[in-house]
């Protein structure tokens, strides 16, 4: 990106493709401690140690298959992944504890709008100039629809 290539030495620039998976780390990591809420409400936690387990392993499976043929992009593929998978085992079992509507529809249209900009973003990278309006755009429109999304769940309140 752009941004990342004013702000750092070039040395660094080849990292620009690992920070699209490496953000959705912090993005699933707080999705999972969002939806643990059931456990906190119940306080049974007999189902965490499972959960990290279920975790463990889909790091350890999804790195060994992706680290040969990706390198450095199938280990922050494989974090974010992992981390996926740990907040969906914290959903279900969060449920199970204690039962919350969640507008778990809203979270996965954006992050498959963010998905597919993030696509849309990759395959015109080589203009520079459309380059970066295309990714203000995005990012203005994934705003817009992210506090649409934020404001229509406090209004149902």
């Amino acid at each position: 990106p752009l941004v990342l290539e004013l702000l750092t030495p070039e040395k660094f620039h080849s990292a620009a493709n690992l920070i699209p998976f490496l953000a959705f780390i912090p993005l699933s990591n707080s999705i999972y401690n969002s939806l643990s809420s059931g456990f906190g409400i119940t306080v049974n936690t007999k189902h965490l140690p499972i959960i990290n387990f279920i975790g463990l392993i889909s790091s350890i499976s999804t790195t060994l298959v992706l680290i040969k043929p990706l390198g450095i992009i199938g280990v922050a593929i494989s974090s974010s992944i992992s981390w996926l998978i740990m907040s969906v085992a914290m959903y279900y079992f969060s449920q199970k504890e204690f039962k919350i509507d969640y507008k778990i529809l809203s979270l996965i249209i954006i992050i498959i709008v963010s998905i597919i900009i993030y696509l849309i973003y990759v395959e015109i990278s080589e203009l520079k100039i459309i380059n970066f309006y295309l990714f203000t755009f995005s990012v203005n429109i994934l705003f817009v629809f992210g506090f649409k999304v934020i404001f229509e769940r406090f209004k149902s309140y």
